[in-house]
């Protein structure tokens, strides 16, 4: 199969390249693209699921990794309602820590889950830079402890949305009322005492807490760790 070729529009060229796309999945070939093509599109490209996105607690050889010292590997799945399991781990690969996490994004006017590459939608599955900020300042919407930035995408969905499109993702707990962790705007929720947990594991293994940012950019640290977010479940046809 031919590699796609970037275009501005939807013309022959594009056209052609759709019905090349349509027949392996046997949806409908017509012209111009339908919804259902956009759609099944949407759902094969965006599930960050092949074992690249992963990080086996090895360190990255590349230039900018030398300061990575823990991970958070995060399996999720299709449907974000699902509550997943975090698993927090040094450069050495031990298990410092697991919990209970939400990646569910707001819903849209519909009544349905917005999708990781819109504002305020899922949490996007890949590989990224994350680093360990001081308190948002705001304890009844983030918690009253440090959190977890995501800063720069490397592989996956991640490496597309952070930061240029998604910024401002972050791991980090709130005032909730009740023990149902509530869905956010992007930003993986945690109970409160296991963002606690996690802030002093990190700590104690040297990871420093760097001023609170905000979300502006450029982001002006090297970050301590990496974010493991992929899908565990086969996407289901449109």
């Amino acid at each position: 199969m031919r590699r796609l070729q970037p275009l501005v529009c939807f013309n022959a060229v594009t056209e052609d390249q759709q019905r090349e796309r349509q027949m392996p999945t046997l949806l409908r070939c017509c012209s111009p693209c339908i919804q259902t093509t956009a759609t099944w599109m949407m759902v094969l490209l965006s599930k960050s699921l092949d074992s690249s996105t992963r990080w086996a607690g090895r360190r990255e050889s590349t230039s900018g990794w030398s300061h990575v010292c823990v991970q958070v590997v995060i399996p999720v799945h299709r449907n974000r309602s699902l509550l997943a399991t975090a698993t927090l781990r040094d450069g050495r690969n031990k298990i410092l820590h697991q919990m209970t996490c939400l990646l569910h994004g707001q819903d849209g006017p519909d009544g349905k889950a917005l999708n990781q590459f819109t504002n305020s939608g899922e949490t996007p599955t890949g590989l990224a830079s994350f680093d360990l900020n001081s308190p948002e300042g705001d304890p009844a919407t983030y918690g009253p402890y440090p959190v977890n930035r995501a800063v720069q995408g490397t592989k996956g969905n991640a490496q597309f949305l952070y930061p240029q499109i998604r910024n401002g993702i972050l791991m980090h707990t709130g005032e909730w009322n009740s023990t149902v962790i509530p869905y956010s705007h992007g930003c993986i929720h945690c109970y409160p005492e296991d963002i606690r947990k996690v802030w002093k594991a990190l700590v104690e293994i040297g990871v420093e807490v760097r001023p609170n940012t905000f979300g502006k950019l450029p982001y002006p640290y090297a970050p301590q760790g990496l974010l493991s977010i992929f899908q565990i479940d086969k996407q289901k046809k449109p």
